[in-house]
Parts: C-alpha cells; sequence; structure tokens
C-alpha cells in the first residue's frame, strides 16, 4: 500500500491541533484552580464558552469547505488558535481567561476534527472512512502527549511556561502541516471530488428533517457523557482517592485506548457493516459510567473503565463523520456536518459546566449515575434515526 503523504500531514496535524489546543483545558484545570484561587465551576463556564463559540461557528466553516476553501480554513484557525495560547500564558484575570477562550472556540471550529473530516470526506467519497481512520489512529495520541507533557513542564516552569510552548508548536509545527497536507490532498489529481448529481441519499439541508434532528440529539447527548467525563476526569478521579501520578497516567491512556477502538473497528469491517457497528458500539460510554460508578479506588477497574470508555470513544469519533454520509449523503456534505457539528459541540460545550453543576447539587457520583442515563438516551435516538433511514430506504 503506498504512502499517503497528505493523510499522515493532516494526521500529525490534528495529533498536534488536538494536543495543544483541546485537551489542554482538562490538563491544566486542577493548576488553575490551585493558582489562581478561581473554583472549578467558574474555570468551566471558559471551556462551556469556547465550545459554545465554536457550534456557532461550526455551519460557517461548513460552508467554507463546500465552497472549496477548506485548506485555508485548517491553516488559518489553527495558526490564531497558537496565538491565542500564547496570549492565554499572560492572563491574570478571569474574563481575560473568558475572552481567550472564546476566541479559541472560533479556531476549534476551524482546524479540530469536524471541519477535517468534512474536508477529506469531499475530496475522497467513500474512501474517506479509511482516510478517516488513518487519521484518527495516529491524532488518538493527542492525549497522551498532552497529558504528561503539561504535567512534566508545568512541575518544573508552571503552566504558563506550558501554555506557551503549546502556542508555539501549533504556530510552527502544527498549521503548516494542516496547509500542507490539505492542499496536497486537494490538487492531487487522484482524488476523487464528489459530483453532487451522483448522490445515491438526498437528505435534505433542513432543520425540520427528522432524521437530521435525532441524530443531532444523538451526538450531543453523546458529547455530553463524553466532554462531563473528560473535564471532570482528575476530580473524580481524585475524590476517588487516586494519586495524581495514576491518574495523570490513566487519563494520559485515553489515546492509546481510543486507537484500539479504531483497530477493532478497522479489522471488523469485512464481517460487519458500518451501521450495524455503530449499533452495537454506542452503549460503550454508557456502560463505562457503570464501572467508574464502582470504581472507588480499585486500580483494577480503573483500567476496566479506561479501556470501556476509550475504545467506545476511540470508535464514535470516527462513527459520526462516516454515519452522517452514508445516512445524509454527500450533498452539501460540509453544511451537513457542520450542523451536525454544532449539536455535538453544544453538548461538548455544556458537559464541562453541566459536570461542574451537577458536581455541586448531587457530587460526582450523582454525575455518573445523570450521564448512564443521558447514554442511554443517547443509544435510542440513534436507533430512531437508524430506522428512519431505513424507512427512507424503502419509500424509495
Amino acid at each position: 500500500m503506498p504512502i499517503n503523504v497528505p493523510i499522515i500531514l493532516l494526521s500529525l496535524g490534528q495529533t498536534l491541533v488536538w494536543a495543544c489546543i483541546y485537551y489542554i483545558f482538562p490538563a491544566l484545570i486542577l493548576r488553575w484552580e490551585n493558582s489562581s484561587g478561581w473554583s472549578i465551576l467558574e474555570i468551566s463556564l471558559a471551556i462551556t464558552l469556547a465550545l459554545l463559540t465554536s457550534a456557532f461557528f461550526s455551519p460557517i466553516s461548513g460552508k467554507i469547505i463546500d465552497k472549496g476553501y477548506g485548506h485555508f480554513l485548517l491553516f488559518f484557525s489553527a495558526l490564531l488558535g497558537g496565538f491565542e495560547l500564547l496570549f492565554l500564558s499572560t492572563i491574570s484575570m478571569l474574563w481575560q481567561f473568558y475572552l481567550i477562550w472564546i476566541l479559541l472556540g472560533i479556531s476549534m471550529s476551524g482546524c479540530l476534527y469536524e471541519p477535517c473530516f468534512s474536508f477529506v470526506t469531499k475530496y475522497r467519497g467513500e474512501k474517506a472512512k479509511r482516510d478517516i481512520l488513518s487519521i484518527t489512529l495516529i491524532s488518538g495520541f493527542a492525549s497522551t502527549i498532552c497529558f504528561p507533557l503539561s504535567h512534566f513542564i508545568s512541575n518544573i516552569f508552571g503552566w504558563q511556561t506550558t501554555v506557551m510552548i503549546f502556542g508555539i508548536v501549533v504556530i510552527f509545527i502544527a498549521a503548516p502541516l494542516l496547509l500542507i497536507g490539505s492542499s496536497l490532498l486537494r490538487n492531487d489529481l487522484k482524488t476523487t471530488v464528489l459530483n453532487s448529481d451522483q448522490d445515491n441519499v438526498n437528505n435534505p439541508v433542513s432543520l425540520k428533517n427528522p432524521l437530521l434532528i435525532f441524530l443531532a440529539i444523538s451526538f450531543a447527548l453523546l458529547a455530553i457523557t463524553h466532554g462531563s467525563t473528560i473535564n471532570h476526569l482528575l476530580p473524580i478521579l481524585s475524590e476517588r482517592g487516586y494519586p495524581s501520578d495514576l491518574a495523570i497516567l490513566a487519563a494520559a491512556c485515553l489515546g492509546p485506548t481510543q486507537i484500539l477502538g479504531r483497530l477493532i473497528m478497522l479489522f471488523s469491517e469485512k464481517f460487519i457493516s458500518t451501521q450495524k457497528f455503530s449499533i452495537f458500539v454506542l452503549p460503550g460510554m454508557t456502560l463505562s459510567m457503570t464501572v467508574l460508578f464502582f470504581s472507588d479506588s480499585s486500580t483494577i477497574k480503573l483500567i476496566l473503565f479506561i479501556l470501556i470508555f476509550g475504545t467506545s470513544y476511540g470508535t464514535i469519533s470516527v462513527l459520526r463523520p462516516v454515519m452522517t454520509r452514508i445516512l445524509l449523503g454527500e450533498k452539501q456534505f460540509g453544511l451537513k456536518s457542520g450542523y451536525l457539528g454544532s449539536a455535538y459541540l453544544l453538548g461538548t460545550a455544556i458537559a464541562p459546566y453541566f459536570g461542574a453543576v451537577m458536581w455541586k447539587i448531587v457530587g460526582y457520583q450523582g454525575l455518573i449515575s445523570i450521564l448512564f442515563i443521558i447514554g442511554i438516551f443517547s443509544w435510542f435516538t440513534y436507533l430512531i434515526a437508524i430506522q428512519i433511514f431505513k424507512n427512507q430506504r424503502t419509500n424509495l
């Protein structure tokens, strides 16, 4: 199999923007609490504002991709994100903290998975699934890079230096990688640019489309489960009595377990369809909540939780764009992906603050129970979306 240089470059770029821009928040949340005097609730509002902003701009990013400017979108969004990280390292007041994270939300809407996968799908069509899997197999190590590295640098130089270094990495390495990789993919004469007239499925881009609505609800609820867990993972494990080094190690292992999930998906595609695979894998994060609920301070239960949670999310992050294409079709894919991306980002935006509020009201044990229930609803709404799709195909 020939080496796909554009996909490798995009994979490396995605790894760095996820590590430096997204995972920096859960990696440093306790340090911000300890050094600033701000509460977990106040700090969590920042990432909520960032992701709400990202959700608002996501359909706009989709339109830019549909018009053929996705390579510039990925580059400039990452570049701006790097400079915003540099400014973040200089702040001292809570309103400044909020402002920078709102600006980072704009950058996220144009350089993370959603716009990248929309861009790849636009130019690769049916081949996009394998390319997306390839990207996520590498970029899945983002959390593995971020948590230990930020912990190490912060222990020696402080969180400000950590954020500054991460910003420099995004500006001089991640952004150029995304530009070169996306430009090569776009200009490759062997790639197949989608022809909307050949769409086998033509679900309209309409907020009244029931299939789009149920997919959006399912994705949003999934995001709440995942986001609340990720952003409060270190406090949850600390409350349960896990040593900080073990908690950091567990968080770092989320990357490799995501890779494991994607490898399982890759090897299973000969035996089970993507649609059936998605139906069985979606309840995985819900199951992991059960393990976390009974984990106490058991290392074995912690390993089991990380294994189930990580492998489930690893496949879900790939299945979302792939199933969006299967269920909604390729015509105006950037805009469709942008709308569903907005739903997912809304859930992700709500998640950290939702988790903090629930912690304040019912504690982390109560939060885990609530996330279990949300996960069940997410699965049911996805099953309804699948049934709507089947009915539409039957009526053709």
